[in-house]
């Protein structure tokens, strides 16, 4: 019953509050039913991020909006309604559920026009957020999007760092040395501090005191879900004066041959930073790239019968939300035709499945063994403290390896830490492969040997 409430919850977004996980001692469950479809005039090269709404005060786990001002949009001549004005770059068309009949709208960021829809209005807020006002159920629209970013210049809020939580991001941007830097390269060292010294996990065991979920998160466990990590950019970016906020929506990245278009799941549904640099609000992703890998590789084995299920009730909702009654007997028809092609879907993808199950089993074992603690770069690394190249607090991996080879004494060191990155982080990769490259290039470093810092004082 938990299981059903959670997934019907996930139709709802509230765009002025979001209560986030952060804290919650359990394993959460994402389940694999189909919450979006996707057609997109070209084929995607990226995951496509469809925002619902944006935030700018955080505080115990809550996200909220404290003075949301919704705006009224005018319906064109033409039926459309103008968002933002400027050039087109693409079309979406977007299938959603509305669960009531005013909600919010999965969109993408750049969202400048709403079309081919007939909804008794349309309104937005400063933060980014589309509502809608229609009947309840499957809806579907087109919408324009250009290379700028829907969302009103920064204000106050989007700078506020509550008091519980100000040591302790003060003290992440002194070790990692970020008041030093421009915007620009704030934004690319934070984004590697987390990818590359963080994992992503949907359990969470240990209880703490509210306000250090947070801190244990940063400088302990350096594992979590989306939340953590958006949440905890966020802040560290409003600790550097960089204006940031919370965003929540969905990640669209897999296509269905049974629809013949991009699906996004309940456990798509995800959580990023947006920053404001340039005079522009950009996306900010610092949660690892293994999240959507790990929630795939966790996938139901009836996910392909649920999603032959869902495909039809979604079909059969269209056909209910007609209003000719001429095409009753028709609709009828047509799914009676549509068994045959059922059972044929039903046998190609059981046993299509039994495939991938190795394939997906690879990738959970790779997860559960900590995305590659057994690399033997670890060799190395141990190889390197035990000649006194200290690590300094708060650098990188990646930092301390290019500053122990500042005078290229050790040429393979760089793309050795390459493979371990990739060893590490991606759970879909070759392993045995990858890992008989690094071994080779980490046996090489210690073969031509490791001489000691106070024979060769590097680590200044």
């Amino acid at each position: 019953i938990i299981g059903m409430f959670d997934q019907f919850m996930w139709r709802y977004r509230d765009p002025d509050r979001a209560t986030t996980a952060i804290g919650s001692i359990r394993q959460l469950k994402r389940s694999d039913r189909i919450m979006l479809r996707v057609n997109s005039e070209q084929r995607l090269q990226t995951p496509l991020y469809l925002r619902e709404a944006s935030y700018d005060r955080y505080n115990y786990g809550i996200w909220n909006n404290e003075t949301p001002v919704y705006t009224l949009i005018d319906q064109r001549l033409d039926g459309s309604w103008l968002l933002e004005p400027g050039n087109t770059q693409g079309t979406i068309n977007v299938t959603s559920y509305m669960p009531r009949e005013i909600g919010v709208i999965p969109v993408p960021h750049g969202v400048n026009r709403i079309k081919d829809i007939t909804a008794l209005e349309i309104n937005t807020n400063q933060y980014g957020a589309v509502r809608m006002e229609i009947r309840e159920g499957w809806i579907n629209f087109n919408a324009d999007y250009q290379d700028r970013m829907f969302g009103s210049p920064p204000g106050k809020n989007d700078l506020d760092v509550p008091s519980p939580y100000r040591n302790d991001f003060d003290r992440l941007a002194m070790e990692l040395d970020l008041y030093s830097k421009t915007p620009e390269e704030s934004l690319a060292l934070i984004t590697r501090f987390f990818t590359e010294n963080f994992t992503y996990s949907l359990d969470q065991r240990r209880r703490y005191p509210r306000s250090k979920f947070l801190q244990n998160f940063l400088f302990n466990t350096r594992s979590g879900h989306c939340e953590y990590f958006a949440t905890s950019t966020v802040l560290l970016l409003r600790t550097l004066g960089i204006p940031a906020r919370y965003a929540v929506g969905y990640v669209v990245d897999e296509f269905s041959n049974i629809e013949d278009s991009y699906i996004a799941r309940s456990r798509d549904a995800h959580s990023w930073a947006l920053a404001f640099v340039n005079d522009e609000w950009r996306i900010v992703e610092t949660t690892p790239s293994v999240w959507a890998p790990y929630e795939d590789a966790n996938a139901s084995l009836f996910e392909p019968f649920m999603d032959i299920y869902s495909w039809l009730s979604y079909r059969y909702a269209l056909f209910q939300a007609r209003d000719e009654l001429e095409q009753e007997e028709t609709n009828y028809d047509l799914l009676y035709l549509l068994i045959p092609l059922v059972l044929f879907l039903i046998w190609r993808l059981f046993f299509k499945q039994r495939i991938n199950k190795n394939k997906a089993a690879s990738i959970i074992r790779s997860i559960r063994r900590k995305q590659g603690v057994d690399s033997v770069f670890y060799m190395l690394i141990n190889e390197f403290k035990q000649a006194g190249y200290a690590r300094r607090d708060g650098e990188t991996l990646s930092s301390w390896m290019n500053r122990i080879n500042e005078k290229g004494d050790f040429p393979e060191l760089e793309e050795a830490l390459q493979l371990h990155y990739q060893y590490r982080f991606d759970p879909a990769t070759n392993g045995k492969q990858i890992q008989k490259e690094l071994t080779r290039r980490v046996k090489s470093i210690l073969k031509r040997g490791i001489s000691p810092v106070s024979a060769h004082p590097l680590n200044a």
